[in-house]
């Protein structure tokens, strides 16, 4: 098959999250499967722009567009280009299919509105943006949802949503047919070993110490500040707890540094975004990895990372994972921090190898990259 992915960010643009790793887990095992895949993105890969305008990645053709701003695209996160070439639309209309990422980008509407008449089968993955929070955007993304993103997402021919409650939004916040909706947990790659220990050095990491860890995003939504303050009474009563938060800045740091107290500091670490191989270590020596977001975002990638190196996770409802409980290998909680905190400690007191196999099967059976591709193209291709 000819399949088109389109999103506004691609690898190696880490900093925009998950999107871009599952997109480039899912392209390269596409091609494994021999099937052509082109991508058509911009050119921002975060602070800096891509300098190559079109490339080869494990067997993808990649097509970057020139945004009219990168800080727009990083501060933002509104992507858009001046146009599209004869080349990419070229691309477009030959395509057995086109798979677009996320919902609200300009980006999308710009390619949609060229191929909505060509009739060209088209999926969504939503990644975690089908509900809208409570924030000062919140306004303007329900316009945009009522004057565009309604009618994109009624008319697509496939809608890939991460958990049980993904295909619920779906349905009930854009009205989408449930027999276009098909469940397709996020993917994770087999781990690699590179490197050192050297960012547990760094961090001054003890082999005592009981970690906790959180990766993703320094924003008022992702609930670090509840996190923060569930494991806070736990390090009270044993100093070997360390709270470890890596992530971008999405301008909430310096809230998240006032929350801790002088009596803190040694035992909850902030530090600066961490990357694939650089984040192995860390994933691989928490005793447990938490996420807690204030509203609904499924399934955290990271999360699903620091299981397929055996880390148990506690997550709230907000960060569901499929299976998890089924697996036994993490506890998904309510947001209340008591609750947190409980299951938390009941993993930091445990034998992580209790939970380790568990985790590792969980990853291996449903969550490996060459599954959900498998899984994907069953969906595309008719036959489920």
């Amino acid at each position: 098959m000819k399949i088109t992915i389109v999103s506004s960010y691609f690898a190696p643009a880490w900093g925009y999250g998950g999107p871009p790793k599952v997109l480039f887990s899912l392209g390269k095992n596409l091609v494994i499967n021999g099937h052509d895949i082109k991508v058509i993105t911009t050119d921002s890969l975060g602070e800096k722009r891509s300098v190559i305008i079109k490339e080869k990645m494990n067997g993808m053709s990649v097509y970057r567009l020139r945004s009219i701003s990168n800080n727009l695209c990083y501060r933002l996160k509104l992507f858009i280009v001046s146009g599209l070439s004869s080349e990419i639309r070229d691309i477009l209309i030959n395509s057995d299919i086109i798979i677009f990422s996320d919902l609200r980008s300009v980006f999308n509407f710009q390619i949609y509105s060229f191929i909505k008449r060509k009739r060209i089968e088209f999926g969504i993955f939503p990644f975690g943006q089908s509900m809208t929070e409570n924030t000062s955007f919140s306004f303007l993304k329900k316009i945009f949802d009522k004057i565009w993103v309604k009618k994109f997402v009624q008319n697509a021919d496939y809608l890939f949503a991460q958990n049980e409650h993904e295909k619920k939004i779906l349905r009930k916040v854009f009205e989408a047919s449930d027999n276009k909706i098909y469940l397709l947990p996020l993917p994770v790659d087999a781990v690699i070993e590179k490197g050192g220990n050297s960012i547990l050095m760094k961090l001054r990491l003890r082999k005592k110490d009981k970690i906790v860890l959180f990766v993703g995003r320094f924003n008022y939504l992702k609930g670090i500040d509840i996190l923060v303050r569930a494991v806070m009474p736990l390090i009270k009563i044993d100093k070997n707890i360390k709270l470890v938060l890596v992530g971008r800045d999405d301008g909430y740091k310096s809230n998240i540094k006032q929350m801790i107290s002088s009596g803190f500091t040694k035992n909850i670490i902030v530090t600066d975004p961490l990357y694939n191989e650089d984040l192995i270590p860390l994933y691989k020596r928490a005793d447990c990895f938490s996420i807690t977001p204030r509203y609904f975002e499924e399934t955290s990638l990271a999360s699903l990372q620091a299981l397929s190196m055996g880390t148990p996770v506690v997550v709230s409802r907000t960060a569901e994972i499929p299976y998890l409980d089924k697996y036994k290998a993490g506890y998904v909680v309510s947001g209340k921090e008591e609750i947190i905190r409980k299951k938390i400690s009941i993993i930091l007191y445990s034998k992580k190898s209790k939970y380790g196999k568990r985790a590792e099967k969980l990853i291996k059976e449903v969550f490996q990259s060459n599954i959900i591709a498998d899984k994907l193209l069953e969906y595309i291709s008719g036959k489920k």
